[in-house]
């Protein structure tokens, strides 16, 4: 792309910014609430995959087996005796992230899909990019999210945080169970 009309991949989110109402609904701690949350960020990991793939170059395809997008997004709503493993929204973003990026389950793109369904996770629950993103940071991080060295979810939410800026706990920057 040239003469200026050239998209960055922050520009994806906005098709999918949510109203204030529907911003509220997906922010719900509800139980009833994780199926419209599960399908709501997978069809925008397929939107995004499609997207990113068209725009900014990579093998078409689609997912590598049906379910599998979903699937992968599912785990990150997974509780364990009505406990939820990692209730924090950057742990959660960091789920996200290696679910996608370290999972594969489309053909190509999974790493910049995988941030930017994050990134746009993240902005559904009130964390918006911020001025001083470290983007040399994020490339490093699903780089190695994607490449399997970096697994654990406490160590991609420190890496993702610190990406981010720095994120006050109480606003969500916590690491989840040790």
């Amino acid at each position: 792309m040239s003469g200026g009309n050239e998209r960055s991949l922050l520009d994806l989110l906005t098709p999918f910014r949510l109203t204030p109402d529907e911003r509220a609904r997906f922010q719900s701690a509800d139980p009833d609430s994780i199926p419209e949350k599960v399908n709501l960020l997978t069809a925008a990991a397929l939107y995004f995959n499609s997207t990113i793939l068209t725009e900014f170059g990579g093998h078409g395809g689609s997912v590598r087996a049906p379910g599998m997008v979903e699937q992968v997004i599912a785990v990150t709503f997974q509780t364990f005796g009505d406990v939820d493993p990692y209730p924090e929204v950057f742990a959660k973003a960091a789920m996200l992230l290696r679910g996608i990026a370290g999972g594969h389950p489309f053909h190509d793109g999974n790493k910049r899909t995988g941030f930017v369904l994050l990134m746009w996770y993240l902005d559904a629950m009130g964390t918006s990019l911020p001025p001083a993103f470290d983007v040399a940071g994020a490339v490093t991080l699903c780089v190695r999210v994607a490449a399997g060295d970096i697994r654990d979810i406490a160590a991609i939410t420190t890496e993702l945080v610190r990406t981010y800026g720095g994120v006050d706990e109480a606003a969500g920057g916590g690491t989840g169970p040790p």
